[in-house]
C-alpha cells in the first residue's frame, strides 16, 4: 500500500505578510523588554524606584537599608519583564508557524488575543505598544482576507482528504 501524498495549496501573500508581521511584532517585544530592563537599571529610573521605596510607609522595616531594596526591586523587575517577554515571544511564535502551516483555529487564537492586546495598550499606551498593536493587527487583518480563508479551508480539506497513516509492527 502506498500513501499518496496531498497536493498542498500555494501560500497566499496575505499570510507570508502576516507571518512576517508577527515575527516582527516578537521582535518589537524583545526590544521593547531590553528597553524597559536598561530603564530601570537608568539614573533615572534606579531614582524613581529610590523615591518610591522611600514614599512607602514600612520599606525601611528590617535589616535591609534602601540600596539593598532599590537593588532587589531593580532584579526583580528585570526578572518579570524576561519572564513575560518570554512568554509572549513563545506564544506569538507559535502563533506565526501554525498560521504558515495553514492551521485555521489560529487566526481565531490571533483574533482574541489582538483584542486582548487592545485592551492593554488602552491602559498603559507607550509608542512601542501602539506600534506592536499596529502590526498584530495588520496581521489580524490579513488573516481574515479571501485569499487567507481560501487558502486555509484548502489546507484543512486536504489535510482531512489526506490517509491516516498506519503503523505497521
Amino acid at each position: 500500500m502506498s500513501i499518496t501524498p496531498y497536493a498542498a495549496p500555494v501560500r497566499p501573500r496575505t499570510l507570508v505578510l502576516a507571518f512576517w508581521l508577527l515575527l516582527a511584532s516578537a521582535c518589537l517585544t524583545v526590544a521593547s523588554s531590553a528597553a524597559a530592563a536598561f530603564a530601570v537599571f537608568s539614573p533615572g529610573g534606579e531614582a524613581a524606584l529610590r523615591a518610591s521605596l522611600q514614599a512607602t510607609p514600612g520599606a525601611d522595616i528590617g535589616e535591609l537599608d534602601t540600596d539593598t531594596l532599590v537593588a532587589v526591586s531593580q532584579t526583580t523587575a528585570v526578572a518579570i519583564q524576561a519572564f513575560l517577554a518570554l512568554v509572549s515571544v513563545v506564544i506569538v511564535l507559535w502563533i506565526a508557524f501554525s498560521l504558515r502551516a495553514g492551521r485555521r483555529y489560529i487566526r481565531v487564537v490571533l483574533t482574541i488575543l489582538a483584542g486582548l492586546q487592545v485592551i492593554a495598550v488602552a491602559a498603559a499606551p507607550t509608542a512601542v505598544a501602539l506600534i506592536s498593536l499596529g502590526v498584530v493587527l495588520a496581521a489580524v487583518v490579513l488573516t481574515w482576507l479571501p485569499a487567507s480563508s481560501g487558502y486555509l479551508a484548502a489546507r484543512t480539506a486536504a489535510r482531512r482528504a489526506a490517509p491516516e497513516p498506519v503503523m505497521v509492527g
